[in-house]
C-alpha cells in the first residue's frame, strides 16, 4: 500500500476484473474507494464515504475535536509541552501516543508513564506514521472497550448496527481483538450517529469507545472508516 503504484494497480485490477461488489477492509484500499470513487463505480458495486468524510474520521485529533463539539465525549487531546508537564507533575500518570491518522490493528500504540518513553514513542510514531497524537489514558481492562460497527445506504440512511464488547486483547494493553460478544447497547448507538449525521455517511464504519469508570460515561477512541478486520 505504500508503493505509489498501488491505487493505479489496484484500479487496473477493478477494470480488469469487474467483480460483483468491490468491498474495502484495510485503511488503504477504503481510501483508495472514497478517492477515486467517480472511476470505480461504474466499474463495480460499492459504496463507501466521500474522500472529505473518510478525512474527517481519519484525522484523529480533527475527529476528537469535532466530535467534542458535537457532545459527544473523548478523551483528553495533548500538545507535547502539556504531556511532559503532566508526566512530571502527576507521579504515575499514563498517557497514550498513537498514530494521528488511521492505520489499524492497534499499530503504533504505546503506553508512557514519563517523559523519556513519551520522547521516544513520538519519534518513533512519527518516523513510521508521519505524525503522533497524544491522549489522555482511560483505566480499564479490555472489557471496558466497546464497539459499535455502522452501514449506511448510498443514500446516507442507517441499514444496519451492532455493537460489542471485547472479551480479551492479544498482545498485552491495546492488543487486537482476541474475543468479544456482541452487544445491544443501543445508546452507544445514539451517542456517535450525531457524527455520522453531519457527514451523511456512505457505507461502513466502525467506532472505538472505553467506559471510563471515573464518569460513568463511554468516551469514543477513535472512528474507522471502513469495516473493521472482524
Amino acid at each position: 500500500p505504500d508503493d505509489p503504484r498501488f491505487e493505479q494497480s489496484l484500479l487496473a485490477l477493478i477494470d480488469r476484473l469487474r467483480p460483483a461488489v468491490f468491498l474495502p477492509l484495510g485503511t488503504p484500499s477504503a481510501r483508495f474507494a472514497s478517492k477515486r470513487l467517480q472511476t470505480v463505480a461504474p466499474m463495480t458495486a460499492v459504496n463507501v464515504p466521500s474522500l472529505d468524510a473518510f478525512l474527517a474520521a481519519c484525522d484523529k485529533k480533527a475527529c476528537m475535536e469535532e466530535c467534542r463539539a458535537l457532545g459527544i465525549p473523548c478523551p483528553s487531546v495533548y500538545s507535547e509541552d502539556q504531556a511532559l508537564r503532566i508526566l512530571q507533575s502527576e507521579p504515575g500518570s499514563m498517557l497514550v501516543v498513537k498514530p494521528d491518522f488511521d492505520v489499524g490493528a492497534a499499530e503504533g500504540v504505546r503506553y508512557v508513564r514519563d517523559a523519556p518513553h513519551l520522547r521516544a514513542a513520538l519519534r518513533e510514531c512519527a518516523g513510521r506514521f508521519g505524525g503522533a497524537l497524544i491522549q489522555n489514558y482511560i483505566p480499564g481492562g479490555p472489557e471496558a472497550m466497546k464497539t459499535v460497527v455502522l452501514l449506511f445506504s448510498r443514500q446516507s440512511s442507517l441499514v444496519a448496527a451492532m455493537t460489542t464488547r471485547k472479551l480479551r486483547q492479544w498482545p498485552g494493553p491495546g492488543g487486537l481483538t482476541a474475543a468479544s460478544v456482541s452487544t445491544a447497547e443501543e445508546h452507544l448507538l445514539d451517542q456517535v450517529l450525531p457524527f455520522f449525521e453531519k457527514w451523511r455517511w456512505r457505507g461502513p464504519a466502525e467506532v472505538e469507545l472505553k467506559f471510563d469508570r471515573r464518569d460513568g460515561r463511554h468516551k469514543l477512541i477513535e472512528i474507522n472508516p471502513r469495516f473493521p478486520a472482524y
